[in-house]
């Protein structure tokens, strides 16, 4: 029979269970007086140790826990229930002694100072991360910047070089048709040139707009 079998019939409601936290995780616990100790993960640690010490006729203490992910504790109880595997006594209750219990609580140390150091590396590779996307963010926008200068510089030689035309032309054949529709043309190259002008402008505003915080570009927009 299991050791909860044999204890079923004689459940405890005096003992109070150590107190264990409410989330996921290893915990090894039993009684130091009888050197019989439980390895076990649970979803909920304080509510697994509850329902066991309901079940078992002598105090339950706490000999170490570490919380931590489902797939984590399941791989650090597997790995001590194979360490201790000599010293098992019924199902997953193992007879440990002081030694082997220092022996699991400095594997888990391990356990959990490791896990510390991916999570931080982890963390600064995602802060590393969001400064490359940021830094690419800001020369995408300078890139368009340059853009929006180089076209705006080239459609105001043109402007200006159409102009120049236009007063040539005013001078040169001031009473030919022909040049009266070609200054026409200039006209219109003019206005579509400033609307095209006005249209980089705010696209160049937006785009400073954007760099800024929420509240400054707000205030910025009115």
């Amino acid at each position: 029979m299991g050791m909860n079998q044999q204890v079923a019939a004689q459940p405890s409601n005096g003992p109070t269970p150590s107190v264990f936290p409410e989330g996921s995780g290893l915990f090894i616990a039993g009684s130091t007086a009888r050197g019989t100790y439980k390895i076990a993960q649970s979803e909920n640690m304080n509510k697994r140790m509850t329902h066991l010490q309901t079940r078992i006729p002598f105090p339950l203490d706490k000999a170490v826990c570490l919380p931590g992910s489902h797939r984590d504790s399941k791989r650090q109880g597997d790995y001590l229930r194979r360490l201790f595997s000599e010293k098992r006594s019924v199902g997953r209750w193992f007879n440990l002694s002081v030694a082997d219990l220092a022996q699991a609580r400095a594997y888990l140390t391990e356990e959990k100072e490791r896990l510390a150091r991916e999570v931080e590396c982890a963390r600064q590779e995602a802060v590393r991360a969001q400064q490359q996307a940021a830094k690419a963010r800001e020369n995408a926008i300078d890139e368009c910047f340059q853009l929006i200068n180089r076209v705006r510089m080239l459609t105001e030689v043109v402007r200006s070089s159409v102009a120049q035309e236009c007063r040539v032309a005013r001078y040169t054949w001031p009473e030919q048709q022909m040049t009266d529709q070609c200054l026409q043309l200039v006209d219109r190259f003019h206005a579509a040139a400033g609307k095209f002008d006005a249209a980089f402008s705010r696209a160049a505003l937006e785009i400073q707009l954007g760099r800024m915080p929420k509240d400054d570009a707000a205030l910025s927009a009115i």
